[in-house]
């Protein structure tokens, strides 16, 4: 642990496995209600997650804020405020409450793991995009530190040409439904990765998700619609669905890809749901 020279602060290394613990500590000892993720959007969601795991009664009153050095940055967008080049969430004193999404997993031979998120969440192509960038190829590995808007559309495109539409049941409002998913994405914030992006979204603190589903498309309609997305357009037809919902329960007969602010996992059940008005984000 070192301070830096001429400012209060205190710099520490610290192992991804030992965030939650390093997280609790300085809300309970130091009672730390600020933290700033420096990185991506995955480290958003550690972030994110840590603060989560602590007791109730001293997550009250948290915030999280973000300095964007990843990849997309979708956390800070649109983008208000930039330092040095870098966007950038820092306004703690004047902060939105907004929900947090809760993802209950039910995985074949492994315990059930809860994640949170505060951006999206998705199934099939999405999920797949997600977890393609993250494991990488020579492409990509090549590309994440030299174009990194390429390296996100090459992503984009060899997870489209891969894809296969996933048989999901889809339960909500007390209704059975099933499809042969395309794209599958519960949204807090409009955008996904790069330029795409939905054209509508619920207000911080609704208690609500936006669910927006692509059934049954193939290849040639799937790619017109990720360009329509690059836009900001979503034509809703009989193949193309948007709905307000607060709880959705998904299952697979097979483990499908699942992400959450683009962190990607693994399961054949999923249970959606919303914690309403349940952290406070930074502004600007």
């Amino acid at each position: 642990m070192k301070c830096l020279p001429g400012n209060p602060i205190e710099i520490s290394p610290v192992n991804k496995s030992d965030y939650k613990r390093l997280v609790s500590e300085l809300m309970f000892d130091a009672h730390v209600k600020f933290f700033v993720a420096a990185g991506g959007d995955g480290t958003v969601n550690l972030l994110l997650n840590a603060i989560m795991a602590c007791d109730q009664s001293v997550t009250t009153g948290a915030c999280l804020g973000g300095i964007g050095l990843g990849s997309s940055n979708d956390f800070l967008k649109p983008v208000f405020r930039q330092v040095s080049g870098i966007p950038v969430k820092l306004d703690y004193l004047n902060p939105v409450l907004s929900d947090v999404g809760c993802l209950h997993v039910k995985r074949r031979g492994c315990p059930d793991l809860i994640r949170y998120f505060v951006i999206n969440t998705s199934l099939g192509w999405g999920a797949e995009a997600n977890a393609l960038f993250n494991q990488g190829d020579p492409i990509i590995h090549f590309l994440k530190s030299r174009a990194v808007s390429l390296c996100i559309a090459y992503s984009i495109l060899k997870a489209l040409i891969n894809h296969h539409n996933q048989d999901l049941r889809l339960l909500y409002d007390r209704k059975e439904h099933r499809i042969r998913s395309s794209v599958f994405s519960l949204i807090q914030k409009p955008y996904l990765s790069g330029s795409l992006h939905f054209p509508e979204y619920p207000s911080p603190g609704s208690g609500q998700f936006c669910l927006y589903l692509m059934d049954d498309l193939n290849g040639v309609q799937l790619l017109w619609a990720l360009i329509k997305l690059s836009h900001g357009r979503f034509d809703c037809s009989h193949k193309f669905y948007k709905e307000y919902i607060s709880e959705i329960t998904v299952q697979t007969d097979h483990p499908v890809a699942v992400e959450t602010d683009g962190e990607v996992t693994y399961g054949t059940q999923f249970k959606f749901s919303i914690l309403k008005q349940k952290i406070l984000l930074a502004n600007y």
